[in-house]
C-alpha cells in the first residue's frame, strides 16, 4: 500500500513475539490492542533506527468478543471460516509513526465485513484459490482477493480492511511534511 501511494521507504520487521504480547497484554479491547501493537512495533523498530521515522502497523480480527489471529494450518483456518459464515465481524488497524522511541501519530479505525452464509463445498473452493492467504492473512482472506467471495456486505474503508488506515496516515505524513505526492 504505501509503495503504491508513492513512499520510499524500507521495510524493518520488528522482532516482536504477537501471540506473547496479546497473551500478555492486560487490555482485552480490540482498538487498544491493536494500538499498542503498532505503538510496540514502531518504537522497536525506532530505538534502532534513530533518526529514522519508523511507521509501525497492525491489525485484529474481533469476532463475538473475541480476537482471532493468524491462523497456523490452513484446516484451521477453515474452522474460522466456518464460524464466521453467514455472520458479521470487525477488523481493527492501527498504525503509529515513532521518531527516536518516541510516538508522534497514533490513528485506529475499524470495518464490520458480513460474510455469506457459505457451505463446507464452498470453503473447500475458497481453500483451494487462496493459497497463503489462509495463514497469512486475520480471518484466512484477502479481501482484493479471491476473499472477496465470502462477503455479502463490507462496511468501512477498504485500506483499512487490508491493515492499514492509509488515508489518515498518508494525511498526518503530508501536514507534517514528511511525505507529499
Amino acid at each position: 500500500m504505501l509503495e503504491n501511494a508513492g513512499l520510499t521507504f524500507s521495510v524493518s520487521p520488528a522482532s516482536l513475539d504477537e501471540a506473547a504480547f496479546m497473551r500478555d497484554h492486560p487490555e482485552k479491547d480490540p482498538e487498544k490492542i491493536t494500538g499498542a501493537l503498532a505503538a510496540a512495533k514502531s518504537l522497536h523498530v525506532s530505538a534502532e533506527n534513530l533518526g529514522s521515522f519508523v511507521i509501525g502497523a497492525d491489525q485484529v480480527l474481533e469476532f463475538e468478543g473475541e480476537i482471532l489471529m493468524k491462523s497456523e494450518t490452513a484446516a484451521e483456518a477453515k474452522r474460522i471460516l466456518r464460524r464466521l459464515s453467514g455472520k458479521t465481524h470487525r477488523l481493527v488497524s492501527s498504525a503509529c509513526v515513532a521518531l527516536n522511541e518516541e510516538i508522534l501519530w497514533a490513528h485506529t479505525d475499524e470495518a464490520c465485513l458480513t460474510m455469506r452464509d457459505v457451505d463446507e463445498d464452498f470453503i473447500g473452493r475458497y481453500a483451494r484459490r487462496a493459497g497463503a492467504a489462509l495463514t497469512e492473512c486475520v480471518g484466512g482472506y484477502e479481501l482484493g482477493r479471491p476473499g472477496s467471495w465470502l462477503f455479502s456486505k463490507v462496511e468501512g474503508d477498504f485500506f483499512t480492511i487490508l491493515g492499514l488506515p492509509l488515508l489518515p496516515l498518508l494525511t498526518y505524513l503530508d501536514g507534517a511534511g514528511l511525505a507529499r505526492l
